[in-house]
């Protein structure tokens, strides 16, 4: 099976309601040694709440982090007391986020004076949609296309939504791609969308490339991984980035599984916490979340015709292969990978004049 993830632009335009991030800043912090980066792991993986980014896998390479506003004045002495080489390069998250929340409210508002979107082509694929709107599109196009797509519930959620995927063609092998592992990676879910309204636009106008792609290749996309925590950044906190079950913790921020941490390929041994409270909180134990595993069930009986799998995220242009967990771990067709992804990366500078950058995820 072939695994990418597939990384574009972290766009912080949405919601932020109850967190508001006022006066939270953004650093950027250059470990300039082995040493330096432990101390950048030890500060992750602490009680500060330090959000990264971007992590920095080698020395000299950049570090990007969120500090919230109560935990400033200890992280700035933190850095100063292990001389890490740091500058602040936003004062105020919170701002850009209530200026993006106002302009993401009128849209929304118009939106709905323009009443319901009676058919998938008028749906609005260029916007941040909900999880209920998404599930509706799905179910117009399975009315649509009756013999080229079928709705898969490959399970539910913690909080109970269905994880809802759609099967597009008929050929015997197909590709995965899942958005919205992360929750507030909200244009990973958009693009996850868009590509389902595209294939069918495409194939529907007869465009020679995509029916010859249908007639070798299904498509199963799932839009959003992370329903939950989707919702939740609707909602309440804009830069949720787990899923929403509960840890037992006395804080709000110690809720949930960072999912994309939950997989069992050498489970918690690198760029994870055990503690409940970190944003890349790995879980009890791997596949301990209802949504990882019932992707795991669904890739595990389907494996026959899953030939590649593609992961979407947000912030950077990268183009991420396995394995994540050690700089020098490498899977047995890397060069197969390797292959297909300079493909991909020059397809993509071709007709966006993009420039991803291609390494392992743990090279990140």
């Amino acid at each position: 099976m072939i695994f990418f993830c597939c990384l574009t632009t972290l766009l912080l335009t949405t919601l932020s309601a109850l967190e508001t991030y006022k006066r939270s800043v953004l650093l950027e912090i250059i470990p300039r040694t082995v040493l330096d980066q432990k101390k950048l792991r030890d500060l992750e993986h602490g009680d500060l709440m330090v959000d990264f980014w971007k992590a920095a896998a080698l020395p000299g390479q950049v570090a990007i982090a969120l500090v919230r506003r109560e935990f400033r004045r200890t992280v700035v002495q933190y850095l100063r007391k292990h001389t890490l080489q740091w500058t602040k390069l936003d004062f105020d998250v919170g701002k850009h986020l209530r200026d993006v929340h106002f302009a993401w409210l009128e849209k929304n508002k118009a939106k709905k004076i323009l009443g319901a979107r009676s058919r998938w082509e008028r749906f609005p694929y260029n916007e941040y949609n909900s999880y209920d709107e998404i599930s509706s599109l799905l179910m117009q196009i399975r009315a649509e296309f009756p013999n080229m797509t079928r709705l898969i519930t490959i399970g539910r959620s913690y909080e109970g939504r269905k994880l809802l995927a759609v099967a597009i063609g008929r050929a015997k092998h197909g590709i995965w791609i899942d958005g919205g592992i992360h929750a507030r990676e909200w244009i990973s879910v958009s693009s996850a969308v868009y590509m389902i309204g595209q294939i069918l636009k495409d194939y529907s106008k007869g465009e020679p490339g995509m029916r010859h792609l249908m007639d070798h290749l299904s498509w199963y996309i799932l839009p959003t991984l992370n329903p939950d925590g989707y919702e939740f950044t609707r909602t309440t906190d804009r830069l949720w980035r787990k899923s929403r079950s509960r840890n037992n913790a006395s804080q709000q921020n110690c809720d949930g599984v960072d999912l994309n941490r939950n997989f069992d390929v050498d489970f918690g041994v690198s760029g994870t916490s055990v503690s409940p409270c970190s944003h890349v909180y790995c879980g009890p134990y791997a596949f301990s979340e209802p949504e990882t595993m019932s992707l795991r069930t669904f890739l595990k009986e389907n494996e026959d015709k899953i030939v590649a799998y593609v992961a979407l995220h947000t912030f950077s242009q990268l183009w991420l292969m396995p394995f994540g967990y050690d700089v020098n771990a490498f899977p047995p067709n890397i060069e197969e990978l390797n292959e297909t992804a300079h493909e991909a990366v020059r397809a993509l500078k071709s007709v966006h004049h993009s420039n991803y950058r291609i390494m392992t995820s743990a090279q990140l």
